[in-house]
């Protein structure tokens, strides 16, 4: 089976102010017979990021990618930078969840390119979460 991204976006409110910010929760799957990710673009984000979190399966039967895994986050644009500036660029836990809190956090604007490389581990699977403030 070949490797899927899929994203879904959501609202959320912080506890302590009240802020509403958009959680985009994007769900990767390796390919079954050589552990790669395809590139997906995701369009229309908007604002800042002030959370990532990034977390492998867990539970009976999960299987976790290749340790030191890396994501990046590039613009669709064709320069190949890091939006997110080596936050994600590599060391991403194979069994730990990760998380880091930026203020302020790197603008990101229009459709941007989610990429998970350095993993050779088939059917692996994960998750991140970006919060983005849009206002």
């Amino acid at each position: 089976m070949a490797g899927t991204v899929t994203v879904t976006s959501y609202p959320v409110t912080t506890a302590s102010t009240e802020k509403v910010l958009t959680c985009y929760r994007i769900d990767w799957l390796a390919d079954a017979a050589n552990g790669s990710v395809p590139a997906t673009v995701i369009p229309g984000i908007a604002g800042y990021v002030r959370q990532w979190a990034t977390k492998t399966a867990t539970g009976a039967g999960a299987v976790a990618p290749t340790n030191n895994y890396t994501i990046t986050l590039t613009d669709s644009y064709g320069s190949g930078a890091d939006l997110l500036n080596g936050l994600f660029t590599a060391n991403r836990s194979s069994t730990l969840t990760q998380q880091n809190y930026l203020y302020p956090g790197p603008l990101l604007l229009g459709a941007i390119t989610f990429n998970l490389s350095v993993n050779i581990v088939n059917s692996a699977s994960g998750s991140v979460w970006l919060y983005i403030d849009e206002e």
